[in-house]
């Protein structure tokens, strides 16, 4: 339920340090194209009613991910969802996801910080790779 996540995601207000989202109705929009298109994904997580209670999405071209932005409405139902897209994408020969943000979350999954060419040259590499989502 992509259109789900994103509109959630939008609503989350407890981003420290911001006062509101990037995620507009325009970006909206063209998320939902990009995920018609095959290029964004959606992972939800569920209560055991079927009740939509946290999810992540991104975009993925070739080899890589780019986690965009993740909700939660039932604590660490988000980070129950990031675990599963993990799983998800070593399975599919994914290396490394785009987390774009260094916090204590992307921090306890192993995220670094990488120099901007290494991350250049890392991303020209796996955009060459066959996608994650065919």
């Amino acid at each position: 339920d992509f259109q789900a996540v994103i509109t959630n995601c939008a609503k989350t207000d407890n981003r420290k340090g911001q006062h509101s989202t990037w995620i507009t109705d325009q970006i909206i929009k063209a998320y939902i194209d990009l995920h018609r298109a095959g290029y964004a994904h959606s992972l939800e997580c569920r209560a055991l009613d079927g009740k939509l209670i946290g999810g992540i999405y991104g975009v993925s071209i070739g080899g890589m991910f780019a986690g965009e932005s993740m909700f939660c409405l039932q604590s660490s139902a988000s980070k129950c969802a990031l675990v599963k897209l993990i799983e998800i994408l070593s399975k599919r020969g994914a290396t490394w996801i785009d987390c774009q943000v260094e916090n204590s979350l992307s921090l306890s999954f192993g995220a670094k910080s990488i120099p901007r060419a290494d991350f250049q040259r890392l991303l020209a590499s796996t955009l060459q790779k066959s996608p994650l989502f065919p």
